[in-house]
């Protein structure tokens, strides 16, 4: 946007590393949905970085500004003015070949300078994509190869089945219709996807360094440098640091959420652990006892998880003393009372069943959970 259209070998350059970055992905059953210049960026070296995975469908799956970008049933379909015909109808059902039109428009873009169907209005905008003649490159600049605006046409062929059928089809054709006789790189698929090497570097210092991890080789890029001395930009107007700090954001928020996760199952086990096995009402649980001495002055809870319908016209006791139910603490699924440390018994009676007695023992500042147990009278 502040340079202009840009050359003719430059742009090329450009599309093809996309395009050949695009091809492992789509190996990998991965379709971007939202490749436009604004999701491109360019390094001081000239590799191109794709960014935004927010709109990847993968497998078989299917932010905004009101005047670029369409939602319809939760599903965000991505960007007007790169959007293909098919995509408009069901983002859920687009393949690859959705991504080859939308890198077409982007070689437009890059070529002359603005999206190649440019309306007044978003409606407009889609509309036509769909019905609207295919403009020419060589139209809007006659300096370029006839051959290139053929690339570029079929590339954004109305039908997804009259273009391209994947990306190193277009990254070949492109090279040929510049003069570069080099073949493209193959990208073949491999077990994973190139990762972030700060990411993969987390992710196996979290995992403990495993074996596995340690055999694995350094991932490679999808694009290679092309050496040229660019000036690090996004072909959408945004520079690279603020990608570096999405970045260190993402490493942070999977490390954030790592130790979550770790906190909340260290939780359910000593929860686990602390609930005691059920046991027939009347008995008493001897082997919970340690002497009976406090093990220090914090303040103790012991957490009754009985419901409130239970309740009713029932006494509870905890070492001989009655409990006031109406003023304990809890909710309709349990009770909390506070205890001294040390060990007690409790003691509940309810009308028309045996009555619920267990003896426990709970530590300074412990939470103590009991589910007491019912069994009909039988008289």
């Amino acid at each position: 946007r502040r340079r202009g259209p840009l050359a003719v070998e430059e742009a090329v350059d450009y599309v093809c590393q996309v395009a050949r970055g695009l091809h492992y992905a789509h190996t990998q059953g991965i379709v971007h949905r939202d490749i436009k210049p604004r999701n491109l960026l360019v390094d001081k070296s000239g590799t191109v970085k794709i960014l935004d995975m927010g709109l990847a469908r993968i497998s078989a799956e299917a932010t905004s500004r009101p005047e670029e970008e369409l939602t319809a049933s939760e599903k965000v379909l991505g960007t007007f003015d790169y959007l293909a015909p098919e995509q408009a109808e069901d983002a859920r059902m687009v393949d690859r070949r959705a991504d080859i039109y939308s890198l077409g428009c982007t070689l437009y873009h890059l070529l002359v300078g603005k999206p190649p169907y440019k309306r007044s209005s978003a409606l407009k905008t889609v509309l036509a994509h769909r019905e609207a003649p295919i403009p020419s490159i060589c139209q809007a600049r006659p300096d370029l190869p006839p051959a290139l605006d053929a690339v570029f046409r079929k590339m954004v062929a109305k039908r997804p089945e009259d273009r391209y059928q994947d990306m190193g089809q277009v990254e070949m054709e492109l090279q040929r219709a510049v003069g570069r006789r080099e073949e493209p790189q193959t990208v073949t698929a491999a077990p994973r996807p190139p990762a972030d090497p700060e990411l993969a570097s987390f992710l196996q210092h979290v995992s403990g360094k495993t074996a596995e991890a340690s055999r694995r080789g350094p991932d490679k890029p999808a694009a290679k440098p092309t050496g040229r001395p660019t000036p690090q930009e996004r072909l959408g107007d945004v520079p690279e640091k603020p990608v570096a700090g999405r970045r260190r954001q993402v490493i942070m928020a999977i490390g954030i959420a790592t130790l979550l996760t770790c906190a909340v199952l260290l939780l359910a086990f000593f929860a686990g652990r602390q609930r005691p096995s059920t046991e027939e009402p009347g008995r008493i649980d001897e082997t919970a006892g340690r002497g009976g001495q406090p093990h220090g002055t914090g303040q103790a809870t012991l957490i009754l998880f009985w419901s409130a319908a239970e309740r009713k016209g029932a006494t509870l006791k905890i070492d001989g003393q009655p409990q006031d139910l109406h003023v304990a603490s809890g909710d309709a699924e349990s009770l909390r009372l506070p205890v001294a440390p040390g060990q007690h018994t409790i003691h509940i009676e309810r009308p028309g069943f045996e009555p619920f007695r267990r003896r426990f023992l709970v530590d300074p500042g412990e939470q103590f959970a009991i589910e007491p147990t019912w069994r009909a009278r039988k008289d």
